[in-house]
């Protein structure tokens, strides 16, 4: 009974956040920031930490290892964000103060 709560639990978790992120993202009630990477701090290979970068002061953290919806892919698992330097275009949600900025969007600049 415990196992069947937490899950059923965990599952309207993930669907309330899916559904703010998608809804906001298909709305266009996303933030946009461009900008060149700062303060790039890659994920290990192994995991056990997130990948972490600012552009024009706004923060972004994320992992390949955690479950929710937008971008999480590490650059030592192929991720798009390469380092400091880089200049992007990011649509971001900001989703609350656990989850921080979700990335919904990146474009490279040259």
């Amino acid at each position: 009974v415990f196992v069947t709560a937490f899950l059923v639990v965990s599952w309207a978790s993930h669907l309330s956040m899916y559904n703010k992120i998608v809804g906001a993202y298909n709305n266009g009630q996303y933030e946009i920031v461009e900008g060149y990477v700062e303060n790039f701090v890659p994920m290990p290979y192994e995991g056990h930490s997130n990948e972490s970068f600012e552009i024009n002061g706004v923060e972004f953290s994320y992992s390949d290892y955690e479950s929710h919806q937008g971008y999480n892919n590490a650059k030592s698992h192929g991720g798009v964000i390469e380092g400091n330097g880089q200049h992007l275009k990011i649509g971001y949600i900001y989703y609350n103060k656990t989850y921080g900025n979700i990335i919904v969007y990146i474009e490279e600049l040259s």
